[in-house]
């Protein structure tokens, strides 16, 4: 009786080991909103980055492209 009990106990112990051991850790936690107004003033607290054109390719130095030069120029005083 003795031994069952032990044979019992260590299938026991052995199979919470087992479970325990295979635990990853909490899923990482995914975003389920959008940013809020504050997050989104903290990053861009004038909100002039929403919609920039990158776009730099082309033109040369005699080229003079004037909405981009405005675009420069609000964007250097903040407008």
């Amino acid at each position: 009786m003795r031994n069952l009990i032990r044979l019992v106990f260590a299938c026991t112990v052995l199979a919470l080991a087992a479970v325990g051991c295979s635990y990853n850790g909490d899923p990482p936690k995914q975003a389920t909103t959008r940013p809020t107004a504050a997050e989104q003033a903290a990053k861009d607290p004038y909100f002039k980055h929403d919609h920039v054109d990158t776009d730099i390719s082309g033109g040369g130095v005699s080229n003079f492209n004037r909405d981009a030069f405005k675009r420069d120029w609000d964007s250097f005083l903040l407008k």
